[in-house]
């Protein structure tokens, strides 16, 4: 998973203008969704529990320890390495939001990048994507953050949890 992410970063900051919601993510480590009117983030979010107590007497038992938290992406130095940080954390939902916009603009007969990407094998693949420094990556990390094949994925984004969860952890970069 190398593809840049130029123009998936740029879609998820435009999308935070009004396509999906803007939200905190769930640290809780409870899991839970927030939603708007006009979409929704669900966060991915689960911790495992801690160890059981010691038990005082043959009868009593311990209570198992508090449920750990998702890492904070946010909280990284710069945006770069946050958007790193959300790819190591929700590395199937990076992987997916980075083909559906690939896809949406290369395989499609009617997207900018088809003639670049028309060789490419990506497009039969599940979660695929353009070969590193091919004409189709070039092509699809040259469009600007208005194209609509773009704009387009973020809803199938947000329909699946862990592209959203990996939407809502690159939208919280600085």
């Amino acid at each position: 998973m190398t593809m840049t992410m130029k123009l998936v970063l740029s879609v998820c900051a435009l999308s935070c203008v009004g396509l999906v919601a803007c939200g905190d993510d769930d640290e809780s480590g409870s899991g839970g969704a927030t939603s708007s009117t006009t979409a929704s983030t669900t966060s991915a979010t689960s911790g495992s529990g801690g160890s059981g107590g010691e038990a005082t007497t043959s009868t009593t038992s311990g209570t198992g320890g508090a449920g750990g938290g998702a890492v904070d992406c946010s909280a990284e130095a710069d945006t770069a390495a946050c958007r790193s940080c959300c790819a190591g954390e929700h590395p199937e939902g990076t992987l997916m939001l980075q083909s559906l916009v690939a896809k949406g603009c290369g395989c499609d007969a009617a997207g900018p990048c088809a003639t670049d990407c028309s060789a490419e094998a990506f497009c039969a693949e599940t979660n695929g994507v353009p070969t590193d420094g091919s004409a189709c990556e070039t092509c699809i990390n040259s469009l600007g953050t208005t194209e609509s094949c773009a704009l387009a994925q973020v809803g199938t984004c947000q329909a699946d949890e862990q592209c959203a969860a990996s939407l809502g952890c690159i939208l919280s970069c600085p």
